[in-house]
């Protein structure tokens, strides 16, 4: 069988499948009736997110799917326990699929589409760190001018004796 989801790792589909198990049964037995109540009993998860592992277009993490079960955990001890949710398992989907042409061409485009952004990215941190080293290169040749004035000993002034001031000789009397 063709794996119907777009999730590829067999962890994110097993986790899909209970999820989706799951939210029905809650649906069922009335104990929600739209995924935003969903939302609301999970620390106010993202509905949107919520939609698309619901839809198996987003693979549930861990973490989120803990949280669910601990919501719910009085409503859906009963069906956890349910040996059709043990039964849950991934082995009915076939996870080595080759990809199609056309989805080559996608994961291809996607490819050179992040390619691209990290070029972009590179090009904008590779001037950013030009710029920090210009700035550190001037900041050190500030710091190595200081330290070399501090590091000079002052020169003491040489103490010049005074001459003594030699008497003028007297004047002479023109007579």
């Amino acid at each position: 069988m063709a794996n119907p989801y777009k999730l590829k790792n067999p962890a994110n589909v097993l986790r899909y499948k209970r999820f989706s198990f799951l939210v029905d049964a809650l649906k069922r037995n009335g104990h929600i009736t739209t995924d935003l109540e969903i939302s609301k009993k999970t620390n106010n998860y993202n509905p949107g997110n919520i939609s698309s592992f619901l839809a198996g277009t987003k693979p549930i993490s861990a973490n989120f799917f803990d949280q669910f079960l601990a919501a719910y955990s009085e409503e859906l001890a009963p069906i956890i326990q349910s040996v059709a949710y043990q039964t849950i398992k991934v082995d009915d989907v076939s996870m080595t699929e080759s990809p199609t042409g056309e989805d080559m061409e996608d994961i291809l485009e996607e490819i050179e589409q992040r390619l691209s952004s990290q070029e972009h990215n590179i090009h904008i941190l590779a001037e950013q760190h030009k710029k920090d080293m210009e700035h550190i290169i001037d900041r050190l040749s500030d710091l190595t001018a200081a330290v070399n004035l501090l590091s000079m000993k002052p020169q003491k002034k040489k103490k010049v004796a005074k001459k003594a001031a030699k008497p003028r000789p007297p004047k002479k009397n023109k007579q």
